[in-house]
């Protein structure tokens, strides 16, 4: 088993004997090795050098033989139409091999989930783990074209209409190390350029670069074409001595400026995109500050920030989910948070000028930077006691002798916090600190049997978030119950979830509200599933809501 030694041997036979069988023999054998190394590239290469394409019989198993390692290689490479080839050929010489057919089933599989965006993401979930943190699965990106931005370089947009929820891309990552394996390793670097100290993935910057020796032309591309500080060859493709050559210091630095952390399997917790290389000061610095989890995908590497963001991301092992968060026109540029919006608007500038070498114009920025920083500190206090008090108010909802003065403070918070959004620098803006004392307030009151402040006050957070809640009549669907305020931004918090749910209990009281009631429930599972990516985790939103299969809508794709 000692793979590379065999591959030099072969290699140097290859390099000795002239055609015919033996030639064929060895390098299917070869192949073979190179499918063991990963070298899919070159696998397929030689088992294609390896087929006889002689009617006999003797050689035909022979052939179906080197058209498997072809076709696996096609797979490990992700060129799937290649596989379906290579494939086909192999079951025209024996219909009944059992290794092509389960290969073929899988590629089926794979074609479709290309085609049409349709995966078992609860399945895909369950079989994650640390053993096997990779997904076997295709991409789906035909939702978007990349092209450029105005003000941004590169971009992706829709290629055509996508509704709130709905998936927008998936994508398995080129290379991702995961912070367990023996083999990662990470190491602090000194940037010349900046004068600075980075934490630098080091297992994600070599697997990346073995990687690229190993594939095709057309990967190479797609990586290079990322931006970064540096631009070295940029996506010019070089050879010498029959191989590609690589500026590794361009690809460090596409990957500081283009690589996701993601978290470890089971935990299901956002992470930030981006920036791996956390600036740190070298006494005492601790490993932590670098992302245990990394990861390089060449589509989703090219959507840009907003901290008004229209999709969100979760990650499925090595692989990235993206839903619209509101509904997004064709044409529309497709955005992300590459850094959280709750943080302080100095706070998010200066990660961004630091990683990305850009300041954030949007609307959100330029609305907090014209306040003043003491309002801006103030408020985050206030946000801060107010999310406090949220939790003592969920806990103390049945307990009689403290609930009322909580509340009370609660209402005076809340005032307190919405008199920080005041000025008309927020007009047109989502005010998100406010959710969470909302949140509990609109649950009081339901408790209360205080309908009318309960409804007041979702149709309040949903209106301070952007949204027009519409919960007086039935809509023709659950979609037409929330709409974007005209003019306004949107923003997508869990809180929602519950204040639907909340909605839900309080509507499904009355008869004459029942059908609304429905409406408010199915448009809370699709909220949870735009900002969750999944379904998993949505029994404890059921338990709440009553769900039922019978009573579910159509599926989200």
């Amino acid at each position: 088993q000692e793979y590379f030694k065999a591959g030099q041997a072969y290699q140097s036979a290859l390099d000795a004997v002239g055609e015919g069988k033996l030639r064929q023999d060895i390098s299917r054998n070869l192949a073979q090795v190179d499918l063991i190394l990963e070298r899919h590239e070159q696998a397929r290469l030689n088992a294609i050098n390896a087929l006889s394409n002689d009617s006999h019989s003797a050689p035909v198993a022979l052939d179906v033989k080197a058209y498997f390692r072809a076709a696996s290689a096609s797979y490990q490479l992700r060129d799937f139409c290649q596989c379906q080839e290579d494939l086909t050929k192999l079951l025209s010489l024996s219909d009944k091999d059992e290794d092509g057919s389960r290969l073929l089933e899988k590629l089926r599989a794979r074609l479709k989930e290309g085609e049409d965006g349709n995966y078992n993401l609860n399945q895909l979930v369950k079989r994650v783990s640390r053993l096997q943190p990779r997904v076997d699965i295709a991409d789906f990106t035909k939702r978007t074209i990349a092209r450029t931005s105005k003000h941004r370089g590169r971009g992706l947009f829709a290629a055509e209409h996508i509704r709130l929820g709905e998936l927008i891309l998936c994508e398995k990552a080129f290379s991702a190390t995961f912070g367990w394996k023996s083999d990662n390793r990470s190491t602090k670097t000194y940037d010349v350029r900046r004068k600075t100290f980075d934490g630098l993935p080091a297992a994600l910057w070599m697997s990346t670069v073995q990687k690229l020796q190993q594939t095709s032309s057309q990967r190479i591309a797609e990586v290079t074409s990322l931006t970064g500080r540096y631009p070295g060859l940029g996506s010019k493709l070089v050879t010498a001595d029959g191989v590609h050559v690589l500026d590794a210091f361009q690809i460090h630095d596409i990957i500081a400026a283009n690589a996701f952390a993601i978290p470890t399997p089971a935990k299901r917790q956002k992470t930030e995109a981006f920036g791996l290389m956390e600036t740190v000061v070298p006494p005492g610095t601790k490993a932590s500050t670098i992302p245990e989890n990394c990861a390089l995908f060449t589509h989703a590497s090219l959507i840009n920030h907003s901290c008004l963001p229209n999709a969100s991301r979760v990650f499925i092992g090595d692989a990235i989910l993206l839903r619209a968060t509101r509904y997004i026109p064709k044409g529309d540029e497709i955005l992300q948070a590459y850094v959280s919006p709750t943080l302080d608007v100095k706070a998010r500038q200066d990660r961004m000028n630091l990683i990305w070498n850009f300041t954030c114009s949007c609307a959100l920025c330029k609305a907090e930077t014209r306040e003043p920083e003491d309002l801006r500190q103030r408020r985050a206090a206030v946000v801060e006691e107010a999310d406090r008090l949220a939790h003592d108010i969920n806990t103390h909802l049945v307990d009689a002798s403290q609930r009322d003065g909580i509340i009370r403070r609660a209402e005076r918070l809340h005032a307190r916090l919405k008199a920080t959004f005041a000025s008309e620098i927020w007009d047109g803006l989502p005010r998100a600190g406010m959710s969470r004392v909302q949140t509990a307030l609109a649950g009081v009151y339901r408790f209360r049997k205080e309908y009318t402040r309960c409804r007041g006050m979702i149709i309040e957070a949903f209106d301070c978030l952007g949204w027009v809640l519409k919960l007086d009549k039935a809509g023709a669907t659950a979609r037409e119950v929330m709409v974007p305020k005209v003019g306004y931004a949107t923003c997508l918090v869990e809180e929602m979830v519950w204040m639907l749910a909340t909605a839900y209990r309080m509507l499904s009281e009355s008869k004459k509200d029942r059908v609304l009631a429905e409406q408010v429930r199915e448009l809370a599972r699709t909220v949870y599933i735009a900002l969750n990516g999944v379904e998993m985790g949505i029994d404890k939103i059921d338990a709440e809501l009553g769900y039922s299969e019978k009573s579910a809508g159509d599926p989200i794709r």
